[in-house]
């Protein structure tokens, strides 16, 4: 289905399905507040079609309250 995936796109995506149904509007907001994105970006980086920011890997993991991100770039 999905073949272009890189590491953190794999990463987050484990994390997104992890969450709750009902948790995923009030998660994804979060998301977009903390690393001012909007909702396309986040669907992206879902989807891998971009890269996750880096400087925006320590606000998911803020707003997920777990490590979701390897350190080695």
């Amino acid at each position: 289905m999905r073949k272009y995936f890189n590491e953190d796109s794999k990463n987050f995506r484990k994390y997104w399905e992890s969450v709750n149904r009902s948790d995923k509007k009030n998660t994804r907001k979060k998301l977009m507040d903390a690393c001012l994105v909007d909702y396309q970006t986040i669907y992206n980086w879902l989807n891998g079609t971009c890269r996750i920011h880096p400087l925006a890997k320590p606000k998911i993991e803020e707003v997920a309250g777990q490590k979701i991100f390897s350190d080695n770039e």
